[in-house]
């Protein structure tokens, strides 16, 4: 799920505003605090996909550190450093 598909998904389940546009941090807060502990299947799939992400681009940053290049496979598609 993508970050504002959350926020809008956050809003609609709650009634509230993002701070950013004019809501309170700690109502925003308390609501991410009530979905993330009643297990929300948004919120999760919002979590997953912040962690596959942040882990994403720390490989490709350790790779980029070592000299590596990206490189996508010709036949599988798959991508490798080399």
């Amino acid at each position: 799920m993508t970050k504002e598909n959350w926020k809008l998904h956050l809003e609609a389940t709650e009634g509230i505003t993002r701070p950013s546009h004019g809501g309170t941090k700690e109502l925003w807060q308390a609501a991410i605090d009530r979905h993330k502990a009643a297990k929300c299947p948004q919120c999760m799939s919002r979590i997953k996909t912040m962690r596959k992400n942040y882990w994403s681009r720390s490989r490709d940053s350790i790779a980029r550190d070592m000299g590596l290049t990206k490189v996508i496979g010709d036949c599988s598609g798959s991508v490798y450093y080399e």
